[in-house]
């Protein structure tokens, strides 16, 4: 049986996301040590799972190692191939593959990721090929370990304000929560403990999304209460955004994401 039945949707084009999600059988496995089929660690790591929503499961590690691995891996669809990224952070695979041979297999290159730089060697690259296996029942009820990755773990990393054609702004009409005075954009010119100067003020970085929210998983508070970082006031600032929305960040007329440094004075208790 299939792990999910969804709607027949188009990628960016060509691809039927519903011919892609299912159950694969890896080749070779697409695990930690790059290494030969025989290495024990890695067997594994030859049973993928594909998801809607570009969600990867690797239904025979245990929840733990589930959740390491899972949190940084992704699938997606463009025209005729799919980029599966099987990673921790530090080690895994990048994969390309064709569709032409969907619904029943997907073959191309995997390149392994690794955090070791060694000089003059070029990255280590093999074939590979998915083919549509059966599912076990119960991978279909496996629970989701992590949310999507995302767009910046993927690689893909947000700009900086110097680099946006219009930065992140309050968006129009939006009111301060209760407890906030007021809430800017740290200047260019300004350090971010510059105009720290008072207990109640915080300065935080974090990444506004092209959709005009702010992602509180990046939130790094620079400066707070005279004790940088604290978890008290991380998790007030992370309210306090959660509840915001933006002007998303521009550039050639696309929203992008953005790396943001905001002063936010709160009313002093």
């Amino acid at each position: 049986m299939l792990v999910s039945a969804i709607a027949p949707v188009r990628a960016q084009s060509g691809t039927r996301v519903s011919t892609v999600t299912g159950c694969w059988k890896a080749s070779r496995p697409l695990g930690p040590t790059g290494g030969a089929l025989s290495v024990p660690r890695d067997a594994p790591f030859t049973s993928i799972v594909l998801r809607d929503s570009g969600r990867v499961v690797l239904p025979l590690l245990n929840d733990r190692e589930r959740a390491m691995w899972e949190a940084r891996s992704y699938w997606s669809a463009s025209g005729d191939s799919v980029d599966l990224t099987i990673f921790t952070g530090l080690q895994g695979w990048r994969t390309r593959l064709s569709t032409r041979a969907l619904p029943n297999a997907m073959a191309g290159t995997a390149t392994y990721l690794t955090d070791v730089i060694v000089a003059n060697a070029a990255p280590l690259q093999v074939a590979v090929t998915l083919s549509r296996a059966p599912c076990q029942a119960d991978w279909a009820t496996l629970p989701i370990t992590t949310r999507i990755p995302r767009s910046w773990e993927r690689g893909q990393q947000p700009y900086f304000e110097f680099q946006v054609e219009r930065a992140a702004a309050l968006a129009t009409g939006v009111k301060l929560p209760k407890g906030v005075r007021s809430m800017r954009a740290l200047g260019r010119n300004e350090t971010s403990d510059a105009r720290a100067d008072r207990p109640e003020i915080v300065v935080a970085m974090f990444i506004v999304e092209s959709n005009g929210r702010a992602d509180t998983s990046s939130l790094k508070l620079l400066y707070a209460d005279g004790a940088p970082g604290t978890a008290r006031a991380r998790d007030a600032v992370a309210a306090i955004l959660a509840s915001l929305r933006f002007t998303p960040p521009m550039v050639g007329g696309q929203a992008v994401n953005q790396l943001a440094t905001w002063r936010i004075e709160l009313v002093k208790k």
